[in-house]
C-alpha cells in the first residue's frame, strides 16, 4: 500500500510537468519563431494554431494505441527522454532555419515558408507531448480503477502544470536563462521524474489479470540509463558548453551580420550587429533603428517639430534613442517626456549610441518614462504642445492600440487646445495600390475622426500631424523655412530645399486623393482593430499578389455567414442523429471542441481588451493565463466530486454549453461597461472584475471537461477516450487561435466575435438538448 502511495505521488508529479514542460517549451519556441520570422497577428495566430494541433493529434491518434501498451510507465519515461532531446534540437533548427529554406541576408521571409517551417518543425515535440497526457490517464487509472475520475484529475494535473510554468516563466526564468537553458532545466526535470518513475516498484499497483507484467527490477537498466542522462544534463546546465551553444547557435541565425550582443527581456529578444560604425539594434528580429540614420530622424523630427509654432512641452511615444530625441533639443523645447516600453532596449542602446545621443538621454529636460505608452496617455495629467508617437507599423494588436480612434481621443485630451499629434506609417510615394491605400486610410480616416485638421505628407514613409485647432498646421512650405531658419536648426541632410520637396503640391494632391478613393476603409477600433488585419494583407500581398481576392473575401464576413451555415449543419445533424447512434454519439465531442474554441477565443479577447483598457504590462497578461488555469483547475475539481450525483449527464452538459453560450453574449458588455470607467475607480476596478472574469472563462471550460469523459466513457478504453476529447478540445482551441486574432476581432470586433462563439455553443446546447430524452430512456 505505501508503494502505491509511493507510486501515486510520483505519478502525479510526473502529469504536473507535462503541463509545465509544454507551456515553457511553448512559449520557448514561439518567440524563437517569432524572431526569425515575422512577427505579425498572422504569424503569431498560426504558430499557436500548429501547436495546439499537433498536441491535439498526438492525444488523439497516439493517445488511440496507449490501452494496448502493456509497459506504460516505460512507454511514458521514454516520452520524457523524447522532451530532454527534442526540445534543444527544434530550437537549433529554427535559429538555422533561414539557411534551411534559403532566404539571403536581410530578406523578410514570406508567408508561406512561415507556415510550413513552423508547422513542421513543432510537430515532434507536441506529438510527443498529447500522447503524454492520453498515456497518463490510462497509466493513473491503473491505480485508482476508477476512469472517469481519472481523467478528470490528470486533466487538473496538466492544467495546475500549465498554470506553475506561466507564471515560473514570466517572473522569473526570463530575467534567469536563455532558451538552451530553459530546453536543459526542462529536460532535466523530465529525467528527474523519469528516474523516480523507473525506481519505483509496478506489480502493486497493477491489476491481479496482469501477472505477466515483468519484475519491476527489469527497470534497473532503464534507471541507469535515466541517471547517466541526468547528470549529463546537469553537468550541461551548469556549465559553460550551454552558453557556447547559445552563442554560436545566435551566430548561425545571424549569420552574415557581425554579431556584437544579444540579451533577452520580459518584453522579447533584443540584438546588437555591426557593419563599419553603424550599430543596428533588432527587437524580437526585426530591425528597430540603427545609429547612423540621421537623415531619416532628420526628416521625421523637424518636419515634426516646425508644424508647431512654439513647441515647449514634448511627449515622444518610443524612437527617442535611434536618434530622434537630439534632433527634438534642437528646438530648445523646456521639457520632453520620452516613454519607452522596455528599458533593456535602452540600456543596450547606450552601450553602443554615438556621445550626441547619450547627452541627449542624459540632458536635464529630458525625463525617461519606462512604461506603456497607451497607459502613460491614460495616466499623465499634463498638457502638451505636441505628442510624437514613433511606434513601428500596427502590425499586432499590442502596436495597433496606438492608431485607434480611442488612443487619439485619450491624446486629445492631453493635448493643449493649439496642439498636435503626429504619427508615421509605411507607404509609397509613387504608387499606393489597394493592399496599401486601404492600410494608410484606414489610419488616416480614424485620425481625422478625431481631428477635423490634418496635414498629410507622402513618401515612404507616411506623416500625419493632426490639431483640433485650425490655425496651427500648414502645407506652406515657406512658412516652415521660416522656422527652420529663425530656431537655427544645424543638420547634415535636411535643407530647406528639401522641405519644399516633400510638400509639393502635385505629391500632395496625389497621396490625397489616392486617399479618397479608399476611404470606404474601416476605421481603427480598441475593439474592432481593424489596421493590423490591413497590415497583414499589405504583407501578404507583397509575397503572394493573388492572396488579395482571398482576403478580400475575408473582409465580407458576418455574423450571418456564421449564423446560417450552423443552422444548417445543426439541422442536417438532428436528422442524421435520429438514425445513427454514431452520430449521437460525436455530439459529445463536438461539445467539447467548441467549448474548446470558446475558452481560447474569450481569452484573446479578454488579454486584448486588458492591454486596450489598462495597458501592454507583460506579467499582468501571464497572470491573465494563470488566472484561466486556475478557472479551469477549480471547474473540473467541482465536476468530478458532482460526477457520482449525476445521473442526467447529457443533460446537464448540455446546460453548460448554455451556459458558455450566454456568458459570451455577456462578456463583452461587461467590458464596454469597464472602459466607460474613468478616474480613480478604474486601477481598483480593473483588479477585481478582471481576474473574475478570466476565472470565470477557466471554470466553465473545466467543468465540462470530466463530465463529457464520463459520458464517452461508455464500452470505451480510458487512453482512447480521454485522448480524443483532449484532441478536439485542443483542436477546438487551434481553430479559435487562429480565427480569434487574424480574422474575427480585426473585421468583426469583439461583440460580434464573442456572438459567433456563442452560435457554436448554442448549436451544440441544441445538438445535445436533442438526444437528452433518448438519454432518458436509455437509447442513448
Amino acid at each position: 500500500m505505501e508503494t502505491v502511495k509511493e507510486m501515486k505521488k510520483i505519478l502525479i508529479f510526473a502529469l504536473i510537468l507535462v503541463g509545465f514542460s509544454s507551456v515553457v517549451s511553448q512559449v520557448v519556441l514561439v518567440r524563437e519563431l517569432l524572431i526569425t520570422f515575422y512577427g505579425n497577428e498572422l504569424s503569431v495566430g498560426f504558430i499557436l494554431a500548429s501547436w495546439l494541433f499537433w498536441v491535439g493529434m498526438g492525444s488523439w491518434f497516439l493517445g488511440r494505441r496507449a490501452d494496448r501498451i502493456k509497459r506504460g510507465i516505460e512507454v511514458f519515461i521514454l516520452t520524457q527522454f523524447l522532451i530532454w532531446l527534442l526540445l534543444p534540437l527544434e530550437i537549433l533548427l529554427v535559429r538555422t532555419s533561414k539557411s534551411i529554406i534559403g532566404v539571403g541576408l536581410g530578406e523578410i521571409i514570406g508567408p508561406f515558408p512561415m507556415f510550413y517551417f513552423s508547422f513542421l518543425v513543432l510537430a515532434p515535440l507536441c506529438l510527443v507531448i498529447g500522447f503524454q497526457f492520453a498515456l497518463g490517464c490510462r497509466v493513473y487509472n491503473q491505480i485508482i480503477r476508477e476512469a472517469p475520475k481519472a481523467i478528470g484529475r490528470v486533466y487538473i494535473y496538466d492544467a495546475i502544470g500549465d498554470m506553475a510554468g506561466g507564471i515560473i516563466f514570466t517572473f522569473l526564468l526570463v530575467y534567469l536563462f536563455h532558451s538552451f537553458h530553459c530546453a536543459f532545466l526542462i529536460g532535466s526535470l523530465n529525467l528527474f521524474a523519469a528516474f523516480l518513475l523507473a525506481t519505483i516498484r509496478s506489480t502493486s499497483y497493477i491489476p491481479h489479470h496482469t501477472s505477466h507484467i515483468p519484475h519491476p527490477t527489469s527497470r534497473k537498466p532503464l534507471a541507469i540509463l535515466t541517471l547517466l542522462l541526468l547528470a549529463l544534463s546537469v553537468y550541461l546546465f551548469s556549465s559553460s558548453k550551454i552558453d557556447n551553444l547559445q552563442d554560436q547557435s545566435t551566430r548561425w541565425r545571424w549569420r552574415g551580420y557581425q554579431l556584437v550582443e544579444e540579451r533577452n527581456s520580459i518584453y522579447g529578444n533584443l540584438v546588437t550587429t555591426k557593419r563599419n560604425d553603424q550599430y543596428s539594434f533588432y527587437e524580437n528580429g526585426l530591425l528597430s533603428f540603427t545609429t547612423s540614420d540621421r537623415e531619416f530622424n532628420e526628416y521625421v523630427t523637424h518636419l515634426t517639430m516646425l508644424e508647431h509654432p512654439k513647441p515647449k512641452k514634448i511627449l515622444l511615444v518610443g524612437g527617442g534613442v535611434s536618434g530622434g530625441l537630439q534632433e527634438i533639443l534642437k528646438h530648445d523645447p523646456d521639457s520632453v517626456d520620452y516613454v519607452e516600453l522596455d528599458p533593456e532596449l535602452i540600456r543596450l542602446a547606450k552601450k553602443y549610441l554615438p556621445p550626441s545621443d547619450r547627452k541627449a538621454l542624459e540632458d536635464k529636460r529630458v525625463k525617461v518614462h519606462y512604461l506603456d505608452g497607451r497607459l502613460f496617455v491614460k495616466r499623465v495629467k499634463e498638457k502638451y504642445d505636441l505628442v510624437m508617437v514613433n511606434l513601428p507599423d500596427p502590425c499586432t494588436a499590442q502596436l495597433n492600440r496606438c492608431y485607434t480612434r480611442e488612443f487619439f481621443k485619450e491624446t486629445k485630451d492631453i493635448l493643449r487646445d493649439d496642439g498636435i499629434i503626429s504619427l508615421g506609417i509605411s507607404s509609397k510615394e509613387a504608387y499606393l495600390g489597394e493592399e496599401m491605400g486601404d492600410f494608410n486610410a484606414s489610419i488616416y480616416y480614424t485620425l481625422k475622426d478625431v481631428f477635423p485638421n490634418i496635414v498629410a505628407i507622402p513618401g515612404e514613409y507616411l506623416l500625419l500631424f493632426a490639431s483640433s485647432s485650425e490655425k496651427v498646421l500648414t502645407y506652406d512650405d515657406g512658412i516652415l523655412n521660416r522656422r527652420f531658419t529663425e530656431r537655427k536648426i544645424k543638420t547634415d541632410f535636411l535643407t530647406p530645399y528639401h522641405i519644399s520637396y516633400q510638400f509639393t503640391p502635385r505629391k500632395i494632391s496625389y497621396l490625397l486623393g489616392a486617399l479618397e478613393e479608399a476611404k470606404g476603409t474601416k476605421r481603427n477600433f480598441d475593439f474592432q482593430p481593424i489596421s493590423y488585419y490591413y497590415d497583414i494583407v499589405l504583407w501578404a500581398s507583397y509575397f503572394y499578389p493573388a492572396s488579395r481576392k482571398l482576403f478580400a473575401s475575408f473582409a465580407k464576413l458576418n455574423v450571418w455567414h456564421f449564423a446560417s451555415i450552423l443552422a444548417i449543419l445543426v439541422f442536417l445533424l438532428i436528422l442524421l442523429s435520429r438514425r445513427s447512434p454514431k452520430i449521437r454519439k460525436s455530439f459529445t465531442p463536438l461539445a467539447i471542441a467548441t467549448t474548446g474554441f470558446a475558452g481560447i477565443t474569450l481569452e484573446v479577447v479578454l488579454i486584448l481588451a486588458f492591454q486596450v483598457l489598462y495597458g501592454y504590462l507583460y506579467s499582468r497578461i501571464g497572470l491573465i493565463v494563470a488566472l484561466f488555469m486556475v478557472g479551469l483547475t477549480a471547474g473540473a475539481l467541482l465536476m468530478i466530486k458532482q460526477l457520482p450525483k449525476i445521473k442526467r449527464n447529457l443533460l446537464v452538459l448540455s446546460r453548460l454549453e448554455g451556459a458558455v453560450a450566454i456568458y459570451a453574449l455577456l462578456l463583452p458588455l461587461s467590458l464596454i461597461a469597464l472602459s466607460k470607467v474613468k478616474g480613480i475607480y478604474l486601477y481598483p476596478l480593473s483588479q477585481i472584475v478582471f481576474p473574475i472574469l478570466v476565472a470565470l472563462t477557466g471554470l466553465l471550460v473545466g467543468l465540462e471537461f470530466p463530465l463529457a469523459n464520463k459520458i464517452y466513457l461508455r464500452g470505451r478504453e480510458v487512453g482512447k477516450a480521454a485522448g480524443l476529447l483532449y484532441g478536439v478540445d485542443l483542436f477546438g482551441s487551434c481553430l479559435g487561435a487562429l480565427l480569434a486574432s487574424v480574422l474575427l476581432i480585426p473585421i468583426l470586433g469583439i461583440i460580434q466575435t464573442c456572438l459567433i462563439v456563442s452560435l457554436f455553443n448554442l448549436s451544440t446546447f441544441i445538438l445535445l438538448i436533442s438526444i437528452s430524452k433518448k438519454e432518458k430512456l436509455s437509447l442513448y
